[in-house]
C-alpha cells in the first residue's frame, strides 16, 4: 500500500527500496534479467529500455527479496507522449553478462519491427545493451551507453578498489557498501582485454556517453564527493570509472558529461529527452 501511494505521489524515484517492497509491472522475469514496465503502451511508436546497472532478487510475487545496498525505486519519465518506458536489472544470482545480454536481447527481438527502439545502458549495463544489438533478432535505432567501463574498472572489485583507496574508512566503507556479483567480475580490467574493439552491430547510431568530474564545471555535493575517490584512487574519470575505459574510437557520437559517476544516467536521460525525442 505504501508503494501504491509513493508512486500516486510521484516520489518513487527517492524511496529506497526495502526488503518486502512489491516490484509492479514486472514483464519479463528470467534467470539473469529482470524487466520492468515504468510506463506506456507496449505497441507505442517509440521504446525506451534503461539499464542502471543494479542488481535485484525478487520472490515470486514479485516481493523484494533482496537489493543493491542503497538501491533506490528508478522511475525515469519523458514529457513526450506514445513512449513506452522500461527498465532492465540483473538478477542477483546473474550467471553471467553474456547470459544477461542474451535475455534482455529476446526482449528487444519480440518488440514490433516497426517500432522505434533505443536502449540506455549505464556502467555496465552499457556494455550490455552494446551487446545486445549483437544478439537481437530485430535492428536497435539507437543504442546509448552511459559511463560504460569498456576498458573495464577496478571498482568492480571491493579488494583491488580498496587497494588503490588505501584501506582507510574511506575504503572500509566501500567495501561495506559493495556488492559482489558475477556480472562485476566480469567487467574487470583482466576481463575486457580484447572486447569492445568494434562498433556494435545491428545498430542505426550509437552514442557514447562519457563522464568526468570537474571541479569547475559541476559543484553537487555527489560530485564533489565522488572527487575525493577520483584522487583517492587514482581513477581519472567519474570517481568509478575511468575516462580513459569509457572512451572508444568507433561510436557514431561522442557527448561528454561533467558528472560524477552516481549522476551521470540522470544527466543522459535529460540528453535524451532533448536531443532524440
Amino acid at each position: 500500500m505504501e508503494s501504491k501511494k509513493c508512486e500516486r505521489k510521484g516520489r518513487c524515484m527517492s524511496r529506497r527500496l526495502k526488503v518486502g517492497d512489491h516490484f509492479e509491472m514486472v514483464v519479463q522475469k528470467g534467470k539473469n534479467v529482470i524487466i520492468q514496465q515504468i510506463s506506456g503502451r507496449r505497441d507505442a511508436r517509440r521504446v525506451i529500455i534503461i539499464g542502471n546497472g543494479h542488481s535485484i532478487e525478487l520472490d515470486d510475487k514479485d516481493n523484494v527479496i533482496w537489493a543493491d545496498p542503497g538501491m533506490r525505486r528508478f522511475t525515469p519519465k519523458f514529457k513526450q507522449k506514445d513512449v513506452a518506458i522500461y527498465t532492465f536489472y540483473f538478477v542477483r544470482k546473474v550467471a553471467n553478462l553474456e547470459d544477461s545480454t542474451k535475455e534482455l536481447a529476446d526482449f528487444v527481438s519480440s518488440i514490433s519491427g516497426s517500432q522505434e527502439v533505443i536502449l540506455v545502458g549505464h556502467s555496465k549495463s552499457g556494455i550490455c545493451v552494446e551487446r545486445v544489438c549483437g544478439y537481437s533478432r530485430r535492428r536497435v535505432d539507437v543504442c546509448i551507453a552511459v559511463s560504460a567501463p569498456h576498458k573495464g574498472t577496478i571498482a568492480a572489485s571491493d579488494f583491488a578498489f580498496s587497494r588503490a583507496l588505501g584501506d582507510g574508512l574511506i575504503a572500509k566503507i566501500y567495501r561495506k557498501a559493495f556488492s559482489d556479483h558475477q556480472v562485476d567480475r566480469d567487467i574487470l580490467p583482466f576481463n575486457m582485454v580484447g572486447k569492445n574493439t568494434e562498433r556494435p552491430v545491428n545498430c542505426i547510431k550509437h552514442i557514447n556517453v562519457v563522464s568526468v568530474l570537474d571541479a569547475r564545471k559541476s559543484v553537487h555535493p555527489v560530485d564533489l564527493g565522488s572527487m575525493i575517490l577520483d584522487n583517492m584512487a587514482s581513477t581519472e574519470g567519474d570517481g568509478i570509472v575511468s575516462e580513459k575505459s569509457q572512451r572508444v574510437r568507433w561510436t557514431d557520437k561522442e557527448v561528454r558529461l561533467y558528472a560524477s559517476h552516481a549522476r551521470s544516467l540522470n544527466k543522459a536521460l535529460k540528453y535524451v529527452e532533448a536531443n532524440l525525442l
